[in-house]
């Protein structure tokens, strides 16, 4: 499970609106949007805990809404930021039953260096534009069925989370190098994107198994 650092402070990106726009040349402009579906959701506690995780096994979907190629990272999936809202409306006005950042221990993976004459095709995808890329990842909220100080509960019935996801995963200043030595085959992205609202449901489990073990992370 995803390990939440509840936030002490306003995360430094903006979370409205969920499409992301820069403009490449006075006459063309970089657009991307990322949206979800959900596949698939289970619910299950770590040993010893009387929290409970609800995982959504979900697809995110990067549309290039602009008029130029995007130059996408394959593994835009590290997560900066999850909230939960109750409605839709709650959710497009920020106002959130849960919010969360994450800081987990991060180091640069180094697989570009910044002289890189093309975007390498393993780690990049270059996105026309209407073109979609899709991602598979899990998003996971916690929660107690009977509340506690500290642990809310979460009501049955429809919520909607949100996401903001980092799209770069090396220092700025590479991106920023390799964006104008890329600019022939598209415009690289290196902003962190937010996710369009998602819905789903939460049901009392009639069981609960454990969690299982994370996957190891992989940067690349």
């Amino acid at each position: 499970m995803l390990k939440k650092i509840v936030m002490l402070g306003a995360l430094a990106v903006a979370v409205q609106p969920t499409q992301a726009r820069s403009q490449v040349s006075p006459t063309r402009n970089a657009s991307l949007k990322l949206s979800a579906t959900l596949l698939s959701q289970y619910y299950c506690h770590e040993p010893g805990s009387d929290q409970v995780e609800v995982v959504l096994k979900v697809r995110l979907k990067f549309a290039n809404a602009g008029d130029c190629p995007v130059i996408l990272y394959r593994k835009s999936d590290r997560l900066l930021r999850l909230s939960r809202s109750r409605t839709f409306s709650d959710a497009l006005a920020s106002r959130y039953e849960d919010a969360s950042s994450f800081t987990e221990p991060f180091t640069f993976p180094h697989i570009v260096s910044g002289t890189e004459s093309f975007p390498p095709q393993n780690y990049f995808v270059v996105m026309r534009p209407d073109e979609p890329y899709f991602l598979n990842t899990i998003l996971s909220f916690s929660y107690c069925l009977r509340p506690r100080r500290g642990c809310s509960a979460m009501e049955p019935g429809e919520h909607y989370a949100q996401a903001v996801y980092a799209t770069w995963k090396e220092a700025l200043s590479v991106g920023k190098r390799l964006r104008a030595l890329w600019e022939p085959f598209g415009y690289l992205w290196i902003e962190a994107l937010p996710m369009e609202p998602l819905r789903f449901e939460v049901a009392t489990p009639t069981s609960i198994g454990i969690c299982p073990v994370p996957e190891k992370v992989c940067f690349f």
